[in-house]
């Protein structure tokens, strides 16, 4: 049986520490850029979403969806309720 020597040891740490030190400087680097990419394709999605419900429209065109009705008037204002005192 072998046994672990202090110096392997010693390499085995140095070797982890600069693994993770390596990768903390990798993704520093790589995931802002991967999450701008992201956003990017994210946005380009909404956008092409966005045209695809979008009506076809001339420049100075209006569209008017709804008509008013005129009844509406008499509907904001409530009804008219009739109280009685009880004594």
């Amino acid at each position: 049986m072998q046994e672990a020597s202090f110096t392997g040891f010693i390499r085995t740490l140095l070797y982890i520490f600069l693994f993770y030190y390596a990768i903390k400087i990798v993704f520093r680097i790589f995931f802002p850029m991967m999450m701008n990419k992201a956003v990017q394709n994210m946005e380009e999605r909404f956008r092409q979403q966005q045209a695809a419900q979008e009506p076809i429209r001339k420049p100075g065109e209006t569209i008017i969806d709804k008509k008013p009705s005129s009844t509406q008037k008499s509907k904001e204002e409530g009804e008219y309720i009739d109280y009685e005192e009880v004594e």
